[in-house]
Formats: C-alpha cells, sequence, structure tokens
C-alpha cells in the first residue's frame, strides 16, 4: 500500500495520476475484503458522515451570519473541529 502512494504522490500527469489513484482504491478495496469489510458500506458511511458534518457547518456559518469563503484556514479547521466533536 505505501508503494502505490509513493507512486501516486511522483506522478506527473493527470493520466498518470489517475491511473495510480485507480491502483489505491484497488489496494484500498483489497485491504476492505481481507478485513471482512464491505468496501462500498464503509464509503456509504464516510459519506453520510461528512455530509452531516457538512450541514451541521453550514449552521453554524449560518447562525453566525457568515459564509463559507469568509472564513480564513485557522477558523475554518476550527469549525470543523467544533463539529466533529
Amino acid at each position: 500500500m505505501t508503494e502505490e502512494l509513493q507512486e501516486l504522490q511522483e506522478a506527473t500527469t493527470q493520466e498518470h495520476r489517475r491511473e495510480e489513484m485507480g491502483d489505491v482504491l484497488f489496494m484500498v478495496a483489497r485491504v476492505a475484503r481481507e478485513l471482512n469489510i464491505d468496501a462500498e458500506e464503509a464509503l456509504r458511511y464516510a459519506n453520510r458522515k461528512f455530509r452531516q458534518r457538512f450541514q451541521a457547518m453550514e449552521q453554524i456559518t449560518s447562525q453566525e451570519g457568515r459564509t463559507f469563503a469568509s472564513y480564513n484556514l485557522d477558523e475554518w479547521l476550527h469549525l470543523r473541529t467544533r463539529v466533529k466533536e
């Protein structure tokens, strides 16, 4: 897996990155299978969790009368941390 990630980092063209990303995804699916985890279900779960957190962040920004674009990086990371807790 480390080798595949290294190859992805070293890829210099979009086509090569796409190819290497495919290899990484294939390896992740293989690891999931070895752990008896349904990779698609795990991804659906992660997407639900992300969506819920993002919606909570939107709610906070709305309550504060701000937009995402008005947050600097540190504020955005703090907002994300608040939601994760």
